[in-house]
Order: structure tokens, then sequence, then C-alpha cells
């Protein structure tokens, strides 16, 4: 008697007197977001609600960015780059290393190092977690400033210096960061500033022409056991997008694995538009000659939906491993 809680659909039910009664939560449709904050939704909730303004920077696939102002660009690289850092203050950076094997067609391989003021956490294949050179286990904490904890095939850092890192032990990569980067942001993941056209600034404050010149400017260079290569392997790449270009069988292959794109999603359509994800998705799929080759891409765009509040059930859910 007097219990409450909340059944799926968004349904507030309250027991009384041995009788269980339910409605449809209400929801504020005006609602008015103070600065730093915009309307979204929160994990298990029902309602829009006033969430912290974040900047989101994506990194998938062979070779797939998507910048905190929304510019989406490839770049194959096969070396350390500096993903996003804080070069304003130098509260935080995010080194990615990207390499390509000889034997693959597609790029894999990235580890991420993230500096949090003098903490030092690597992320590294096969969701290994190092903080300050020794291995953990997860979920950690070192409270206040930092949690890592694992969720299905995802590791999650948080950390109270307003950056939140999602990674999938491979090669999906999301990071959040605060409103208060904004304008400060430096890297692969662009300046966070709101236009997406001048994103392409490079290390020595220029504009970079081309993808390939923006990545090679964030480039830091090798170390003694791992140097960079200065140009990456030629794997055999391109006979497998030929063939995909010139045999219907290989097309109409690359096509059927991404169509959840747009059929499975298309509720999603209005406020996320599907075109690039589509694109890359055919692209990943024309280079793997192995299972599952769209799932990042399908992911990734699942991803994009759920933070606008659409919430997808697609076939292949499950194979992918979210």
């Amino acid at each position: 008697n007097g219990a409450s809680w909340y059944d799926p659909g968004c349904k507030s039910c309250r027991c009384a007197n041995g009788s269980v009664s339910c409605q449809l939560q209400k929801c504020n449709s005006h609602l008015n977001c103070p600065k730093g904050k915009k309307p979204g939704f929160v994990p298990g909730g029902c309602c829009i609600e006033c969430v912290e303004d974040m900047g989101i920077c994506t990194s998938y696939g062979d070779p797939h960015y998507q910048t905190f102002d929304g510019r989406m660009f490839n770049f194959h690289g096969n070396c350390r780059y500096r993903l996003v850092a804080d070069c304003r203050q130098g509260n935080f950076s995010v080194r990615l290393r990207s390499e390509r094997h000889h034997n693959q067609a597609v790029g894999e391989a990235k580890s991420l190092v993230v500096h949090i003021g003098s903490t030092v956490i690597h992320l590294q294949r096969g969701l290994v977690v190092k903080v300050d050179r020794k291995e953990v286990q997860l979920p950690y904490q070192r409270l206040p400033s930092l949690q890592i904890d694992r969720k299905n095939f995802m590791i999650t850092l948080l950390s109270e210096t307003g950056v939140k890192i999602i990674w999938d032990g491979e090669s999906y990569i999301e990071v959040h960061v605060s409103h208060r980067y904004r304008g400060n942001t430096c890297g692969l993941c662009g300046n966070f500033n709101g236009v997406p056209s001048d994103d392409f600034m490079m290390k020595n404050g220029r504009y970079a022409r081309s993808d390939r010149e923006f990545g090679k400017s964030w480039s830091l260079g090798g170390h003694r056991r791992r140097p960079c290569l200065q140009r990456a392997p030629s794997p055999p790449i391109a006979e497998p997008i030929s063939k995909c270009r010139r045999s219907a069988l290989h097309h109409w292959r690359a096509r059927k694995r991404c169509w959840p794109i747009k059929s499975q999603f298309s509720n999603c359509h209005p406020v996320v538009k599907p075109h690039k994800y589509y694109k890359a998705c055919i692209s990943e799929v024309c280079k793997c000659l192995v299972k599952r080759c769209e799932c990042e891409s399908l992911v990734t765009y699942a991803r994009a939906c759920r933070r606008m509040g659409v919430n997808v059930n697609w076939g292949r859910k499950k194979a992918c491993g979210t």
C-alpha cells in the first residue's frame, strides 16, 4: 500500500488499498532549457528533460569520423593521432593509435591513451584497461574524479572534468565533452564551436584542403618500439571495392547488409539523416571479407538515434553485440 513505480511504456503505477492503478506519464511539451543545457532524454526516462549540452565526436569502422560539430570525413591512418584535447587549459587529452596490418583489407587495432589531469588511462584492444600503467578490473572507481565500467561490449569512462568516453575494444569510439569546452578543443574531433565548416583547422592554424591533409596534421609520431609507418601498407582495398561496383552479387550483398538503415530505422530518419551512415556502411561491407562488417555503421546510427530520443529495434541488434 502506497508503493509507486514505473512500468514499461512510460506508465506511472501506484498501489493503494490493495489495488493497482496506472496512467501514462505526462510530459512538458514546452521545455525552456537554460544556457549550457538542451532538451534530451536520460537513460530510463520517458520525457524530454534539460540535459547538459555535450559535444559528441565519433570514430568508427575504416576510417569514418564525425566531429563535435557534425562534419563527417574519412582518414586512413597508421600512427598515433590527437583525437581531441582541451587546448586552452590542458584538462584532458585523448590520443588514438590506428594501425593496419599487411594482410587485412580493413583498418583495425585502435587503442586509446586518455590523460585526465595527472592520471593516464590506457584503453586497449580486447577491453583491457590500465590506469597509471597497472591493469584494473571493472568496474573501477577513483572517486570522485574517475569511473570506468563495462556493459555488454562497451567500456564507459566518466570523468569529473566533463569528459565521457565509450569504447568497444576495437574501433568504435565516442568522446563526449561538456559545453564548457566549447570552442576550446582541437584534434581530429574539431574545435566544438558549432560551425562544421571550420573543423579542418590543422595544428599549424591553417585549414586543410583534404581529409588526408587534416588527419596527417594531427599525427603525434611514433616511438622506438612502435614507429609510425611513413606510408600505410597497401592491403587489398581497391579490389573488394571495384568488385562491389562491377559485380551485381557483391553490390547486392552490401545493400542487403546495410538496408536496415533505410528500412528498420525509418522512424529515425526525420531527426537523424541516414544517407552518410548508409554510404559508410556500403563502404565497410565492400572492403570487408568477413562477417558483420556492417555492424559499426548500424550501431553508430542506432546510438545517434537514441541520443535524439528514438529507440529502434533492428534485426541484427544481438548479432552486432549491442
